[in-house]
């Protein structure tokens, strides 16, 4: 007990980590969290429902934007290449 001198705001483990889950999904634990262990459990589902929501779709926009804009990038290049070259003959 001596080792300790403040008691720890996290009463179980699943308390820690459901702090942990709405800090790393940047949540943030803010004014208004659950309490009950139910509240949080859909708390943490609400939360990694989200990321599938958000995160996952737009990890493949922006895949698919880069792969676009650099296959346009090939495509001006070759064409400028093409035309200097046309011009040099």
């Amino acid at each position: 007990d001596a080792w300790c001198a403040l008691k720890s705001d996290f009463d179980s483990i699943f308390s820690a980590g459901y702090f942990v889950i709405a800090s790393v999904t940047t949540l943030g634990y803010g004014d208004i969290s659950p309490v009950t262990t139910p509240g949080q459990i859909i708390g943490c589902l609400v939360m990694f429902c989200g990321l599938v929501i958000l995160a996952l779709p737009i990890t493949v926009i922006s895949t698919n934007f880069a792969q676009a804009y650099e296959d346009g990038e090939y495509r001006r290049l070759a064409a400028q290449h093409r035309q200097t070259k046309s011009m040099s003959v």
